[in-house]
């Protein structure tokens, strides 16, 4: 039986440059890095990491969306290290404010209809 696609959204490859503060349930710092994005959705977001995170860790994230930074929060899913020796790790969004949400919706916009056939 074929996998079912358990994702509510849509994601869209897309690589951007962003940093992460990982948190303890506390909120605080206890680790910081960068990496980069391979795929975003409305709800969360693929990371290429050079160290690992833990499933169910908290992440505060700031991410390069061309001339915009789009800050939040979000929790690890699901983490594994690949054959290139870095880590991709699963996040799914717990909390992102108004403004930066406008900015993801606009840049997955911009990612739909440019797949649209004209």
């Amino acid at each position: 039986m074929p996998n079912k696609e358990k994702r509510r959204n849509r994601r869209f490859q897309s690589l951007n440059l962003l940093q992460y503060v990982v948190m303890d349930g506390e909120g605080k710092h206890l680790a910081t890095g960068m990496g980069r994005t391979l795929n975003v959705s409305q709800g969360g977001v693929l990371l290429e990491l050079r160290t690992p995170v833990k499933p169910g860790e908290m992440l505060s994230i700031a991410i390069g969306f061309e001339e915009n930074l789009v800050d939040v929060v979000g929790r690890v899913v699901h983490c594994e290290r690949g054959e290139n020796g870095l880590y991709s790790a699963g996040i799914q969004f717990d909390k992102i404010a108004a403004p930066a949400k406008a900015v993801l919706d606009s840049y997955l916009a911009a990612f739909e209809s440019a797949q649209k056939p004209s």
